[in-house]
């Protein structure tokens, strides 16, 4: 059996790993258009300004891929699939024939329709090379850098580039910090904190007119005619996931790929894994998801009705000093929520834990994330109030 991969992420890799376990004599080709080996993809924002060794940012060296049979073509592109004739036409003009195909494409960066974005000092980080773009603008003397974005990954790539002593400031259109992560007492600790960082500005309820300047970036313009000078702008505004090839081909697909429980989409021969995909209306966006979805699509491939299951993936943060783990419902929905709650003001430390008919729906960890683990398996399994403060999740 031939089985070609369309991506190298994490879930391309589980997928190729689930499959090889199960069955030695399947012929495995994955095709990557980046140039360099799979790699760790959470580790390009603490990358901003820590060193990583290749230990700790490749998913695995080169020999594995030959130990393992699995054939890795690297800075090679696929165009197009003919799924009547099982075929696959790559960038350099060549195409291979499949008898299974995973499709396992990933996510980009949105990009907002604002003038200036096609300016060359307006980059993205996810992906190696933009990384590595980003560092040579700092190293040409770049020092304003405006973040287009307040979420977890804006904040967390404005936090290292201070660590850098550049000069950042952070735009975003919600009008409160993480909205979707914390509450208003959890958002106020952790603009406190924000705060104490001189090296970053953050502006919330702000909306984009454009970006100026004539062949380079000179800075940016608010709806409300405020001026943010910036030689560099990074965009973190979401992610746009890549389903051009599967729809062009004609597989079922919306906002992502859509699959079911085997992750196999509307083609019976074509799976699909990770940030290109969508189950049950749910596009994670998220590592763990994504290799666990890998994990499923490798095993359903090569025979085993494997089943993934809609499980609940905790946010985090980890940025200006502190940390966040944020997971569920904390009191955004309509209801009478009970809320359990212990903080101390001079360790920064806050956690939250809310309640439907005293069941544990969601919660909150700030300053102190070690229980984290904990309160993930409490909201997903339905603790009581009484099992949390069993477990050791109600603070005394």
């Amino acid at each position: 059996m031939k089985i070609v991969m369309i991506g190298a992420g994490i879930a391309a890799l589980e997928a190729a790993e689930a499959i090889r376990s199960r069955c030695q004599d399947a012929e495995i080709h994955l095709f990557s258009r980046e140039k360099i080996l799979p790699y760790r993809r959470p580790a390009l924002t603490r990358m901003i300004s820590q060193a990583t060794t290749d230990e700790q940012f490749f998913l695995h060296p080169e020999t594995y891929y030959r130990e393992k049979r699995m054939q890795l073509h690297l800075g090679i592109e696929a165009a197009s699939i003919n799924r009547q004739h099982k075929t696959v036409f790559l960038s350099d003009g060549s195409s291979t024939g499949y008898d299974k195909l995973l499709i396992a494409t990933g996510g980009r960066c949105f990009i907002p329709p604002i003038q200036g974005t096609e300016l060359p000092q307006v980059i993205t980080i996810r992906e190696k090379d933009q990384l590595d773009t980003l560092h040579e603008y700092i190293k040409n003397g770049t020092k304003n850098i405006a973040v287009i974005g307040g979420g977890l990954l804006g904040l967390e790539i404005a936090d290292n580039l201070s660590k850098l002593d550049m000069n950042v400031t952070v735009l975003e259109a919600c009008p409160a910090i993480l909205p979707r992560q914390l509450d208003e007492e959890g958002a106020a600790i952790l603009a406190k904190q924000m705060n104490a960082s001189h090296k970053v500005k953050t502006h919330y309820g702000v909306f984009i007119s454009h970006i100026y300047g004539k062949d380079k970036v000179e800075g940016i313009q608010t709806q409300n005619e405020q001026n943010i000078s910036c030689e560099l702008v990074i965009i973190c505004a979401g992610l746009k996931c890549n389903i051009e090839i599967a729809a062009a081909a004609g597989i079922d697909a919306g906002r992502a790929i859509i699959v079911n429980e085997h992750m196999q989409t509307s083609d019976p021969d074509i799976y699909a894994a990770g940030d290109c995909a969508s189950f049950n209306n749910c596009c994670y966006g998220l590592w763990q998801p994504a290799k666990e979805q890998g994990n499923v699509a490798g095993a359903n491939i090569a025979g085993e009705p494997l089943e993934f299951n809609h499980n609940m993936y905790g946010a985090r943060l980890n940025a200006f000093g502190t940390r966040l783990f944020s997971v569920g419902d904390i009191g955004q929905n309509d209801g009478e929520y009970q809320k359990v709650c212990s903080k101390d003001d001079l360790k920064n430390v806050y956690k939250k834990m809310f309640f439907k008919n005293r069941v544990l729906v969601g919660g909150i960890m700030l300053g102190d994330v070690a229980l984290a683990p904990k309160l993930e398996k409490a909201v997903a399994e339905g603790y009581t109030l009484e099992q949390c403060d069993s477990a050791g999740l109600i603070c005394r």
